[in-house]
């Protein structure tokens, strides 16, 4: 990714190229090809609006929690169901305003665990990284307020309000293709995956998942370009970097 910023090349590639190509009428099927470019457009929102999630994460918490930048590829549930097979938290996010679709948080049932426990003011190491339904709640409410600053951050990026319904939450075993298509995706579908390490102090140092259809991050992509487009680089640049949460 770079410094993180697309540079006004690639921006202009994406409105002319990629995108521009694609103003089908809605009877034509929509093109799922994902370029370089727009992964990288894909990889910087999800950079900044996700550094604002694990900022709200941190102060719920009492504890520094950090990311890294993301890794975005393109991938299947199959695919993350291999690399990530342990019992997992699914958090289905749908959008209400301003993106159209949804996207998937996946993250360990352990490191659920761990986030339930500091939110009960417990010291992080829980005795059983199994969840009650008390402990999902709990993992529900992190998890919306989480996701709400991150669609107050893509509101600021986009120029436009983006908002999203309660995220709803299961826990489910990627092994087990039952519960694979329970609701979510199926296993053969292309998916934008992007990848972040997080780390909250001593406690957590793993994995989190961000699951995105193509078609809902082209239309992201399409909104920040809308927000950028023909603006000099250095601007987007000293922008982007005004707009980057801080650590804590």
């Amino acid at each position: 990714m770079g410094n993180g910023m697309l540079s006004q090349e690639e921006i202009d590639a994406l409105l002319n190229g990629t995108l521009g190509a694609d103003n089908s009428t809605s009877e034509e099927p929509q093109s799922l090809e994902f370029s370089d470019m727009e992964k990288d457009a894909i990889g910087e929102i999800s950079n900044i609006s996700m550094g604002t999630a694990a900022t709200t994460l941190s102060q719920l918490l009492g504890k520094k929690v950090e990311i890294t930048t993301p890794v975005v590829n393109i991938t299947t549930l199959e695919e993350i169901s291999n690399e990530y097979p342990i019992p997992c938290v699914i958090v289905d996010v749908k959008y209400k305003a301003g993106i159209e679709g949804s996207n998937l948080l996946i993250l360990s049932q352990r490191d659920g665990a761990v986030i339930v426990d500091l939110m009960m003011g417990g010291n992080g190491h829980p005795a059983s990284p199994e969840l009650s339904e008390l402990a999902i709640s709990g993992i529900s409410e992190a998890m919306n307020q989480m996701m709400g600053s991150a669609a107050t951050s893509m509101s600021t990026m986009f120029n436009s309000l983006v908002d999203i319904t309660p995220p709803q939450l299961a826990l489910i075993n990627l092994n087990e293709k039952d519960d694979i298509n329970k609701g979510l995706f199926s296993q053969t579908e292309e998916l934008v995956s992007v990848s972040f390490r997080m780390v909250v102090e001593d406690v957590i140092d793993s994995s989190l998942i961000q699951v995105i259809p193509i078609p809902v991050a082209k239309g992201m992509v399409e909104k920040l370009l809308s927000s950028m487009g023909g603006a000099p680089s250095e601007t987007q640049e000293e922008s982007a970097s005004a707009r980057q949460p801080q650590p804590q």
